[in-house]
Parts: structure tokens; sequence; C-alpha cells
């Protein structure tokens, strides 16, 4: 394994502070974290002290990901954006029905 993919998946599994955009409510900071041994992508409130996380997306079932900000939660939440470039932002498509599921995320 070449030391970037090695230091990319050193960052992934200690945490990254990311701002996850939601449908319903406004976007909000969360610590998404991979966990290798379980095959997850896990998020939680940066403050959680419990260590449980809020959501998860069994990496199994990702489908697609999509760099930028193409989504209804960017599209609804596009002044929460402001000067965020495109490249930061992108979208997980997951699942393993025919209508996928989605996690829409900006660094």
């Amino acid at each position: 394994m070449s030391s970037v993919i090695h230091t990319i998946m050193r960052r992934l599994e200690n945490g990254l502070l990311l701002k996850r955009f939601y449908s319903r409510r406004k976007p909000e900071k969360r610590m998404f974290q991979v966990k290798l041994e379980t095959r997850q992508l896990v998020w939680m409130r940066p403050t959680n002290t419990s260590n449980r996380p809020e959501g998860w997306v069994d990496l199994r079932e990702v489908r697609e990901i999509r760099v930028g900000k193409a989504s209804k939660e960017f599209d609804k939440w596009s002044d929460e954006l402001g000067g965020i470039d495109t490249s930061l932002c992108f979208v997980l498509l997951y699942g393993s029905d025919f209508r996928l599921k989605t996690v829409s995320v900006a660094a």
C-alpha cells in the first residue's frame, strides 16, 4: 500500500469533522469516521462523549460517490454553503434497493 493511501486511511480511521446536510433540518457539523473492522462509515456529534454513532452506512452498500453539490439537501440549504468549493462537497449514495439513500457532506 502506498504511503499516500496509507495516510488517507489513517485520517479516515481517526475521524474528520465535516458538515452534514439534511433534508428536514439545518446542516450541522459531524465527526465522520471509517470503522474498518465493521466496514462502516459512522457519524456523531462532535461533543458526543458516549462514542455512540448518530448514524452509519455499511460500506458494502455504497453504490456511488458524487463530487459536487448535486443533491436535494445542497439545493435546499444553498445559503449554508457560502463560499465552499464544489470539489469539497460530495454525495454518498447507498442502499440495496432501487431507491438509494443519500448522505450530503461538505468539508
